[in-house]
């Protein structure tokens, strides 16, 4: 009898808009040992290095929001590849995204993105955008915030890659 062959697994943390209040991220790495990535997407980006023990087996990405220095990550906007996937990262500010998803969606799918990663907003978001008009589909996905939350609790991002297939959901504290 054949053996199953392993699906390669890729786990990511995604978090958003901690703006200095990152006391949750010890029990959120605990709680996903498995993750491989944690990804900030901006306004608080320096907040991650007040636990560094915690990353030793983390590749740690990040972009810059609107209220951290331009300095440390010059570019608003970053594309990373994982598995077969294209993932834009984003804040989200410089294309407007509390008014509306229009702009964040025609740039990501100029770049040939599969997944939109944002923040900006402090609201949880997770959206199927399927193909139209000759264009691939598009999820557009934003974990809340972890520092000032607009809901009831901090939210943050889980991302999993399982061969082709992408998950995505929410997690909150």
């Amino acid at each position: 009898m054949n053996k199953p062959s392993l699906i390669p697994k890729t786990k990511a943390i995604i978090i958003s808009d901690t703006h200095g209040n990152i006391s949750s991220l010890p029990i959120i790495l605990k709680k996903h040992k498995d993750a491989d990535y944690l990804i900030h997407l901006g306004d608080g980006i320096a907040d991650i290095h007040r636990y560094p023990s915690l990353y030793t087996t983390l590749t740690i990405v990040t972009v810059p929001g609107n209220c951290d220095p331009s300095d440390t990550n010059p570019s608003p906007h970053r594309l990373l590849k994982i598995s077969e996937h294209r993932i834009l990262l984003m804040h989200g500010h410089t294309l407007g995204v509390k008014g509306g998803l229009t702009r964040a969606t025609t740039y990501s799918r100029a770049k040939s993105a599969d997944l939109l990663l944002f923040g900006h907003t402090h609201l949880p978001l997770c959206q199927y955008l399927p193909s139209s008009n000759g264009e691939k589909p598009l999820y557009l996905f934003n974990p809340g915030s972890l520092g000032r939350p607009v809901t009831a609790r901090p939210t943050y991002g889980i991302l999993e890659f399982r061969g082709n297939q992408l998950l995505l959901s929410h997690g909150r504290l």
